[in-house]
């Protein structure tokens, strides 16, 4: 699963340029987080505040249309 190497602010952008200086992976992937893969195509957005260490999961992130527009 994906866990947040730092505190991440809500409306936070996560893109593959910087991805692992904001997260990290480990086994297992709990039902309803967010997989590497899933993480790893980017444009994921924060949908509320996340602290060091927390997972990510479907709940707190979104698909940014940011991404999309550029």
């Amino acid at each position: 699963g994906v866990y947040a190497k730092r505190d991440l602010p809500a409306g936070y952008l996560l893109n593959p340029e910087n991805l692992f200086q904001d997260i990290y992976l480990a086994i297992p992937c709990l039902p309803g987080q967010i997989s590497c893969r899933e993480i790893s195509q980017g444009g994921m957005i924060l949908k509320e505040s996340i602290k060091k260490d927390q997972k990510l999961d479907k709940n707190n992130l979104g698909v940014s249309r940011k991404v999309f527009l550029n």
